[in-house]
């Protein structure tokens, strides 16, 4: 009886044991997607990919905004890993630019060749094109380190008329500046 008793008890600690256990991953895998990776677990994903958005419109060109807009891309160029991917979008009506993501010595000549249109702003196409590029250069967007810097004077006019439905992803941060 004695040994019975001593063979549960071990049963019953080992059974505690497993439950703790299954707890723990289970409040593993329902944290995983609030803990932020390291970029040494990311891998070869590790490098960060940024798209600056230069608005170039006709109402930039007041009171020096565009200049400004300017020294903000370049800040924000400068500020980047040797690593990280980037790319300069100029838009106004349309978005132009490079097909894909380069090296911030690109990014810097995009940003001196910008040079202000008469066309108004539309923030949707530009947008789209940014996220378009940011996923087309990552292998699983989800897990990857996208950045959209959307550099504006955010005038309304830019605005679609009526909700489109469409939004930025969440798996991209979006910088406003």
């Amino acid at each position: 009886k004695r040994e019975v008793i001593e063979r549960r008890r071990l049963q019953h600690l080992l059974l505690m044991l497993l439950r703790m256990f299954i707890f723990l991953l289970l409040a593993y895998a329902f944290a995983r997607p609030y803990v932020p990776l390291r970029a040494e677990a990311l891998g070869p994903q590790g490098a960060e990919r940024h798209v600056v958005l230069l608005d170039t419109s006709y109402s930039m060109g007041a009171g020096g905004a565009f200049d400004a807009a300017k020294e903000a891309a370049r800040r924000i160029v400068d500020g980047l890993d040797a690593t990280d991917r980037v790319a300069v979008v100029p838009f106004a009506r349309f978005p132009r630019g490079p097909a894909s993501l380069g090296e911030a010595g690109d990014a810097r000549a995009d940003i001196d060749a910008a040079v202000l249109t008469h066309d108004s702003t539309d923030y949707e196409a530009a947008l789209r094109r940014a996220v378009d590029l940011l996923a087309g250069e990552a292998s699983d967007p989800e897990n990857s380190r996208l950045h959209l810097h959307l550099i504006s004077d955010f005038q309304r006019r830019g605005l679609p008329e009526r909700a489109t439905g469409w939004r930025v992803p969440s798996y991209v941060a979006f910088n406003p500046v």
